[in-house]
């Protein structure tokens, strides 16, 4: 099954940084179990804990290489080669956030790996 990391929100405790609080859920019901954690938060926390707001369902060829750790033509030839199926509205592209999620743990290949943006040592 695949899971999807989410960010629930903050805690504060006194004085020190605030800590951030992630869930690792699964992906066919993340939007309704994360608002579910971030209400039980809420009530257990009360001013204590700050919920994040609700991450978009659709995502921008942008947002995707970000979350890919990839260029923008990477994404784009990954939607030459079938492995990417985003929709198109009013001229924009969209990719669905399930998607992007069960692509993300599969290893690029390497014959495109010179796409890849240089890794700073």
């Amino acid at each position: 099954m695949c899971t999807q990391r989410v960010l629930l929100g903050q805690m504060l405790i006194d004085r020190e940084p605030p800590i951030d609080l992630f869930a690792d859920l699964p992906s066919d019901a993340v939007a309704k179990k994360t608002a579910s954690l971030k209400d039980r938060l809420a009530f257990l926390l009360d001013t204590r804990f700050h919920p994040s707001p609700p991450e978009p369902l659709r995502l921008t060829v942008e947002q995707v290489a970000a979350m890919l750790h990839c260029r923008c033509r990477t994404v784009l030839w990954m939607i030459r080669q079938g492995q990417l199926h985003p929709t198109e509205e009013n001229g924009e592209i969209y990719f669905d956030r399930s998607e992007i999620e069960r692509v993300r743990h599969v290893p690029i290949s390497s014959v495109i790996s010179w796409l890849l943006p240089p890794t700073h040592s």
